[in-house]
C-alpha cells in the first residue's frame, strides 16, 4: 500500500497527472494511502519484535491494531470497484470542462492544460469523444487558424507538443474540421487505463488483506501457545 501510493504520487504519467487535476481530493487520498501503508509496516515491525522477544503485551496490542488496519485496507479496493462508474462519469464531466475552458495563456489553470496536452500526446488522441469537443472552446472560437498541438496527427520534430499551433491554410467555413488532428477521442483509452488502475488497487488491497488475516491468526496462535506454556509451568 505504501509503495503503490508513493508510486502514484511521484509518477510523471499523464494519466496520473490527469486524475490529480480532475479530482481535488486525489492527492489527499494518496497521502492517506501512504500513511496507512507506513503504519502497516511499523505494525509489522512491532509484531515481529514482540514475537522475537516473546513479549506477550506487544502481541496483545498488535492484534486489535492489525484488525483496525485490515478494516482500512478492505475499503479502498471495494470503493474503487463499486464506485468505478461514478468516478468515470465525474472524470468525463471534468475533462469536458477542461476542454471547454482550455486556455494555454491562463496561468492559474496552466497545470490542467499541460496535463491534458500530455494525455493527448501520449495516447495519440484528441478531445474526449473526438476533436469535435473542441468546438465548445471559446479560446479557439475567438482565434481562427490555430489548433491544439497535442492533437496533431502528424507531429513534426520542430513542432511543440503543448499549447497551440497554426494552420498553414485557414478556412472560414469550419474550425475543427480543418485541423490536421487525429480523429480518435481519448475517453475510451483513458477509461481503459482507469480500469487497470482500479483493478490493481482492488487486487493489492485483497492481497494485503489476506496477509494481514494470516498475521492475526498467527498472533492468536502464538498468544494461545504462550498461555498454555504459562499454565503448564505454573
Amino acid at each position: 500500500m505504501f509503495s503503490l501510493g508513493l508510486w502514484v504520487l511521484i509518477t510523471k504519467s499523464a494519466y496520473i497527472s490527469l486524475l490529480q487535476s480532475a479530482f481535488d481530493s486525489f492527492r489527499s487520498l494518496l497521502y492517506i494511502f501512504i500513511a496507512i501503508g507506513a503504519f502497516t509496516m511499523f505494525l509489522g515491525l512491532w509484531g515481529t519484535l514482540g514475537l522475537f522477544y516473546g513479549v506477550r503485551f506487544v502481541l496483545i496490542v498488535y492484534i486489535p491494531l492489525l484488525i483496525l488496519i485490515v478494516i482500512f485496507h478492505f475499503f479502498p479496493g471495494l470503493f474503487m470497484n463499486f464506485q468505478q462508474k461514478k468516478i468515470e462519469d465525474k472524470l468525463t464531466k471534468n475533462i469536458l470542462g477542461f476542454i471547454q475552458n482550455y486556455n494555454p495563456m491562463d496561468q492559474a489553470n496552466q497545470h490542467k492544460a499541460v496535463a491534458w496536452d500530455y494525455v493527448q500526446v501520449q495516447l495519440s488522441c484528441c478531445g474526449w469523444t473526438g476533436p469535435e469537443n473542441w468546438k465548445n472552446n471559446t479560446f479557439f472560437q475567438d482565434q481562427a487558424g490555430i489548433y491544439p498541438c497535442s492533437c496533431s496527427s502528424h507531429p513534426a520534430s520542430f513542432q511543440p507538443v503543448l499549447g497551440v499551433c497554426r494552420l498553414t491554410a485557414v478556412s472560414h467555413k469550419s474550425v475543427v474540421d480543418d485541423w490536421p488532428v487525429t480523429k480518435q477521442g481519448c475517453g475510451t483509452l483513458v477509461q481503459k487505463r482507469f480500469k487497470k488502475v482500479a483493478n490493481t488497487v482492488f487486487v493489492v488491497s485483497f492481497v494485503v488483506l489476506f496477509s494481514e488475516i494470516l498475521g492475526i491468526g498467527l498472533s492468536f496462535y502464538i498468544c494461545a501457545g504462550r498461555n498454555v506454556d504459562v499454565e503448564g509451568h505454573s
